[in-house]
């Protein structure tokens, strides 16, 4: 019996061809060979891990951007591992690879995401976004 396990369950098996992505509602859909640019109000890092904290799910399940640095240049590619999380849950080990050292904290997050975002509430939705250099 083709397509199934000894158990009886079923194996998926991708069809032949490009994978198609669904547009995601507030993402502009993706061009043949783009890498979205994750810009950034001060541009300073971590030697290794890093992350950055958006407003919303936008860069939810994106898995590679490029980094504007502070000169203007890109990055390559670089991977991306998302997680969603309601602000108010966010702690100071969550933040504690943010690449911005007065976000390093939920109070000084906050402060900067106002700044950033008018009218972000501490129970919005943020997306951390992790990525290595």
């Amino acid at each position: 019996m083709e397509g199934c396990l000894g158990s009886g369950r079923a194996v998926y098996r991708r069809p032949p061809g490009p994978v198609v992505v669904p547009q995601r509602r507030g993402y502009p859909a993706p061009m043949a060979g783009s890498v979205p640019i994750l810009e950034f109000a001060h541009p300073v890092f971590l030697p290794g891990r890093n992350t950055t904290v958006r407003r919303g799910t936008r860069w939810h399940g994106v898995p590679f951007a490029r980094l504007r640095l502070g000169d203007g240049g890109l990055t390559p590619p670089v991977s991306l591992h998302t997680e969603v999380r309601v602000f108010r849950e966010l702690d100071a080990h969550a933040l504690r690879f943010e690449h911005d050292p007065a976000c390093r904290t939920p109070e000084g997050l906050l402060a900067v995401l106002r700044i950033h975002y008018p009218g972000f509430g501490e129970d919005d939705a943020v997306t951390l976004c992790h990525f290595d250099l």
